[in-house]
């Protein structure tokens, strides 16, 4: 028993030390604006001030809390501080699905593995506000097991879907997954009254700053602007982990209508249903493996029968060498990686953003608007509050007379019809773009021609301003 904890113990710590990364989420730089904000008591950001396309917007800002707690973190103990919070939250997650499944741990490890894998580039980006929906998310697999055991502790599920809303607007994910895990647990038990402990979960979700709009705000992501045509993480998976998954998915549901002799249908069709989700977007791959891995592994008698050939000896020692390859590929290869690029943050966020051209912009005396590339946003937000500019990672779900901003952006960058009106019209008085895009290539031979001079140039960024017509 004590080597069995001692190996429990070496694959949690390793899970916190192969999560520990430097922060380059695009949108860092406007949750900090925001959590500063709050602060500061201005509020939850739910006013858009920091693009002048729809200046003024109001929006469902479902990140607050977690933005109330990263700004501090970030000025108290910088990028390191960010890095171990990102740690923190990665490896629990991880945790909690290691101990949500009811299996041999070899069986256990051999997931989890699967699991990090296909999931990287969901955690690729450090601490980032999805990652505590999936927190959130583990946790109440994880505490579902002693609810099966006394209903009592729905109180758990009810408090986690409250911290849920107000930390990701993935919420509903957790809602659906309630009605799966009630509807079985009452199907299964006959005890209807567990319905009161999934419609208290409902209810709560809507103690929040923005009430029941925060549903419409989750409503609009799924059928409002195709996001999959803008958004990396919203396109389809491809390659292997499209088809890992659709593996994954197919498995779990055949086990549960075969094996388990049709008794789990119900939670059949909640695989079915995060499969779908899966396959259609990036963004949602980690619920299908975690709803999976937990029903999957349910019940470790089933697993033990599988392995009638395998000494108990030799279980162990296979877990045992997984946990160590584990520790070996955090603590050798992972971390030392890691730590360089913390140390060397600033270097590697400016071979990506504009470091320069921000510096130049400050020194210019003119706190005019910008219109920038859209992956900059975030950056320039923190970098300049001083500035107002075109568009950020909030906004492409937002609607503009039926069109997203994202959209609107993408039009003024290829110099489509009206590019010159548009910017004129929100006054753009800078362009902050990178070198060799539609707009730079109309502007560079003869920007004059159009009302602009170009007044900065470098390999990541290029400044146009826009010519004083009284001059």
């Amino acid at each position: 028993m004590k080597r069995v904890r001692w190996l429990d113990l070496i694959f949690v710590l390793t899970a916190f030390v192969f999560f520990f990364r430097a922060p380059f989420d695009p949108d860092l730089g406007w949750e900090l604006r925001c959590g500063q904000g709050w602060w500061q008591g201005m509020g939850f950001c739910a006013v858009n001030q920091f693009t002048a396309l729809l200046s003024g917007y109001r929006w469902v800002n479902h990140a607050w809390l977690y933005q109330v707690f990263l700004e501090p973190i970030y000025s108290h103990a910088g990028v390191v501080g960010l890095a171990f919070s990102g740690s923190l939250v990665a490896g629990a997650t991880v945790a909690a699905i290691y101990f949500s499944m009811n299996t041999p741990r070899w069986w256990r490890l051999v997931w989890m593995a699967l699991f990090v894998w296909v999931t990287r580039g969901v955690f690729s980006l450090g601490i980032r506000s999805q990652l505590l929906g999936l927190l959130i998310f583990s946790g109440q697999l994880l505490a579902w097991r002693r609810i099966k055991r006394r209903p009592v502790a729905i109180g758990t599920w009810i408090l986690l879907m409250w911290l849920w809303v107000n930390f990701h607007g993935s919420f509903v994910m957790g809602l659906v997954a309630g009605v799966f895990l009630f509807g079985e647990e009452m199907v299964r038990t006959r005890r209807w009254s567990l319905i009161w402990g999934w419609l208290a979960g409902v209810g709560v979700t809507i103690l929040n700053p923005f009430g029941i709009e925060v549903f419409w705000e989750a409503w609009s992501h799924f059928r409002g602007v195709e996001l999959g045509q803008m958004i990396a993480e919203w396109v389809a998976p491809s390659g292997l982990i499209w088809w890992l998954s659709l593996g994954c998915g197919v498995v779990t549901i055949i086990y549960l209508l075969v094996a388990r002799k049709g008794k789990r249908f119900w939670v059949g069709g909640g695989v079915f249903l995060f499969l779908m989700l899966a396959l259609s977007a990036q963004r949602h791959v980690p619920f299908l493996w975690i709803w999976s891995g937990y029903w999957l592994f349910e019940n470790g008698s089933v697993w033990l029968t599988l392995n009638k050939r395998i000494s108990v000896a030799d279980q162990k020692t296979l877990a045992w060498f997984l946990a160590l390859v584990f520790a070996i590929c955090g603590l050798v290869i992972k971390l030392p990686t890691e730590i360089k690029k913390v140390r060397n943050y600033e270097a590697i966020i400016c071979s990506t953003y504009p470091c320069k051209a921000v510096e130049f912009l400050k020194q210019s005396g003119d706190n005019g608007a910008v219109f920038n590339r859209y992956e900059w946003g975030g950056f320039l937000v923190w970098k300049m509050p001083e500035r107002q500019f075109f568009v950020d990672g909030r906004m492409p779900a937002w609607n503009l007379d039926g069109k997203s901003p994202y959209s609107i952006y993408l039009e003024a960058l290829q110099n489509q019809p009206g590019w010159q009106k548009e910017l004129s019209d929100y006054g753009m008085e800078w362009i902050l773009i990178s070198p060799g895009t539609f707009t730079d290539l109309l502007l560079r031979p003869a920007p004059a021609k159009y009302g602009w001079r170009e007044v900065y140039r470098d390999k990541i960024s290029v400044v146009y301003r826009k010519v004083d017509p009284s001059l």
